[in-house]
């Protein structure tokens, strides 16, 4: 089995969560969320194909490999920030066709990994040769030269992600509202939250959307 815990210690553990907090609070998502709830629950799909995933991945490396501009810049990034760039891109992928938009995004959000992990650039000593070498693989597989082969490798997988990640929101929501305690829902977070850290997470909430959805 894939589950992560059984049901039966799912009902002890919110058995014992109502006994002893039961005013907690169900919380998916903060002003500090690193990757929004729908992109976590896109993401948490990829541990369920990890074999479509592996291969989707395993292709893109190859290919890279292949081209010598890209190949030389690989070499500057470590692979668990670019799987972790991977994971992200397919995580997040936009609603609309805006793909200059969304690239912008990822680097931002991408320096501000970077500088987090501490690994390879920081805050207080930011490396720019890793940054920009960071930024131009995002603007590769995005908007670039590698946009295309980017579709032809992870294309089947974004689709799978996008479905089951629904699901897997759906049943978050149902969960966060009713087990025990109180859901909160950040502002901004009753649709689809494909938002990364701030100041992406921090865009101006499209409270008329919602107002025409509650009014439908």
């Amino acid at each position: 089995s894939l589950a992560a815990t059984t049901l039966e210690h799912f009902h002890e553990w919110n058995a014992r969560r109502l006994k002893a907090w039961p005013h907690t609070m169900n919380c998916t998502a903060t002003h500090d969320t690193k990757r929004g709830e729908d992109v976590r629950a896109r993401i948490a799909v990829l541990s369920e194909m990890p074999e479509e995933w592996t291969a989707a991945v395993d292709r893109w490396f190859f290919a890279l490999r292949n081209d010598g501009a890209i190949a030389a810049l690989m070499q500057r990034l470590d692979s668990g920030t670019h799987l972790f760039l991977l994971q992200t891109i397919v995580g997040a992928w936009p609603e609309t066709n805006d793909m200059r938009d969304y690239a912008d995004r990822l680097v931002e959000y991408m320096t501000k990994v970077a500088r987090e992990a501490k690994t390879h650039s920081s805050w207080l000593e930011p490396n720019v040769v890793y940054e920009q070498a960071l930024a131009r693989l995002v603007e590769f597989a995005v908007v670039g030269g590698g946009a295309g082969l980017f579709h032809e490798c992870f294309d089947t997988v974004i689709g799978a992600a996008r479905f089951h990640g629904l699901v897997n929101s759906v049943v978050q929501v149902l969960l966060k509202a009713t087990c025990p305690g109180f859901p909160d829902f950040y502002q901004g977070t009753e649709l689809l939250e494909l938002s990364l850290v701030d100041p992406d997470n921090r865009r101006p909430v499209d409270y008329a959307l919602r107002q025409s959805l509650l009014d439908r």
